[in-house]
């Protein structure tokens, strides 16, 4: 990493190093002073500003994309669309099975749709409890 090398650290070394060129390094590491320090983090925030913009903005479009569209699914033919996630959990904890005696319930789908176009397709669940689960990862805190 070119950041510590502006403090004459070489973080570059082979992965089979011997002890004693890991001690001479772990020994350098602990003589920088706090200023050093200072100036090694100032360095790499320089050397991965690009990434970092790029996750902070990917962070931010995943965190504030809006559900436009749940669509769940027990499989053995009746489904339900939801246009919140909360409307979704209120169908899934209304969802009674015990009417369908000539039919085997098989397995909840829950396929979520973003405003942006992204997609969570098809996941699968064996009961209700465990798709209400998944989905209130997308509630609002």
């Amino acid at each position: 990493m070119d950041s510590f090398r502006i403090k004459g650290i070489d973080l570059d070394y082979a992965e089979r190093a011997s002890p004693a060129e890991k001690q001479r390094l772990v020994r350098k590491l602990k003589g920088l002073a706090q200023s050093d320090w200072t100036e090694v983090a100032v360095a790499l925030e320089g050397e991965v500003a690009g990434q970092l913009n790029a996750f902070l903005l990917s962070l931010e479009a995943s965190v504030t994309t809006e559900i436009t569209q749940v669509l769940v699914c027990g499989l053995f033919g009746r489904r339900a669309t939801a246009s919140t996630v909360t409307q979704a959990i209120e169908c899934l904890e209304q969802f009674d099975t015990s009417g369908l005696d000539k039919v085997t319930f098989d397995k909840f789908e829950v396929l979520l749709r973003f405003k942006d176009g992204r997609e969570i397709d098809g996941r699968s669940f064996p009961n209700k409890e465990s798709a209400i689960l998944f989905l209130r990862q997308f509630l609002p805190e």
